[in-house]
């Protein structure tokens, strides 16, 4: 039984060692990039919502997302940024915190409490964060008309379990760079998704009928 327990505790103190290495202050202010609207460089100053998204990956950047940052185009009929924000989700991002309401000033994002995050992997030494910010409603998608944009990037982290608490400091979100670009969220009304389905519909019966 002793051996047992010995045996537990060893595994369990194994797993806490692999993971615990995901505190990071969610702040760009000593970064490249910053937080833009329509264009590199335009900075933007008002409140905005933030997600913190994370994937335990080496990997410099997400692709997928990055090459969708600041596109006008329509993909798949949603904007180039709602596009981006499912590939989060697709690509295996884990969402980690959202933030409402944040304040930002000519686009630097500080939030002055460390994140702690308990899924990242320590021994990557960090994590492919993706940051996911909009102007309306409570959700990426929720308020077209808006303006959103997501970006992918990796940072370091410190191990928040390491005592006493808050040694090492955590790093800042230093490797943001370029600028997450947040142009307008495009997302079909229900109406006309119904519409556009009705008339493709209608084509292929005109079609079998001729």
């Amino acid at each position: 039984m002793k051996k047992l327990a010995l045996t537990s505790a060893s595994v369990m103190a194994l797993a806490l060692g692999a993971f615990g290495q995901g505190a990071v202050f969610v702040d760009n202010s000593t970064s490249t990039g910053s937080l833009s609207q329509t264009a590199q460089g335009n900075y933007y100053t008002g409140t905005a919502n933030i997600e913190v998204w994370y994937l335990n990956s080496t990997a410099a950047s997400d692709a997928n997302i990055n090459s969708l940052n600041g596109s006008s185009a329509l993909v798949g009929g949603v904007s180039a940024n709602v596009a981006a924000y499912n590939f989060l989700t697709a690509d295996g991002f884990t969402l980690a915190t959202q933030i409402l309401g944040v304040s930002v000033g000519d686009g630097v994002i500080s939030i002055p409490t460390a994140l702690e995050i308990a899924g990242i992997t320590l021994a990557n030494g960090g994590a492919l964060f993706g940051i996911a910010a909009w102007t309306q409603g409570s959700s990426f998608t929720s308020t077209p008309g808006g303006f959103g944009g997501v970006l992918t990037f990796f940072n370091p982290t410190s191990n928040y379990t390491v005592p006493p608490p808050g040694t090492p400091v955590p790093p800042a979100l230093n490797n943001w760079n370029p600028d997450l670009v947040m142009t307008p969220i495009t997302v079909p009304e229900p109406g006309i998704s119904a519409l556009a389905g009705l008339g493709a519909a209608a084509m292929m019966i005109f079609r079998r009928r001729k």
